[in-house]
């Protein structure tokens, strides 16, 4: 992007860029979800399935917002042409594909495979 504003645009749909501390809230939240999609914690199935549920409809609500226009609901401001072009085209199916991969996560492991990431001795 040539500068800040048009990166602002592009991906949030607004003039200015978020303040730091809206940043880092996202960052955080982000980093949550994807420890629990990729299993954590392991001596917490329970919570970690619930985790799982709260992630899956976080992006799918995004992602069917999104796909609607309706955006502004959940992050006001989010109206510029070119984000709107770029929400229904990029983002919000993005947010989809990653509800449904986020849903698989929650799934029992198969018999027989082993999810610690050990591998089994041979014979």
């Amino acid at each position: 992007m040539p500068d800040r504003r048009a990166l602002a645009d592009a991906v949030i749909g607004a003039e200015r860029v978020p303040p730091p501390a809206a940043c880092l809230a996202v960052s955080a939240a982000l980093a949550a979800a994807s420890t629990l999609v990729a299993g954590l914690p392991r001596r917490r199935p329970a919570l970690r399935r619930l985790g799982v549920g709260a992630v899956v409809a976080v992006l799918a609500g995004r992602g069917a917002l999104g796909l609607a226009g309706r955006t502004a609901l959940v992050s006001p401001g989010s109206t510029s042409p070119r984000f709107l072009h770029l929400d229904r085209r990029v983002y919000s199916p993005a947010c989809l594909v990653l509800a449904g991969l986020s849903a698989l996560s929650a799934l029992p492991a198969p018999s027989g495979r082993r999810t610690s990431g050990t591998s089994e001795k041979a014979g």
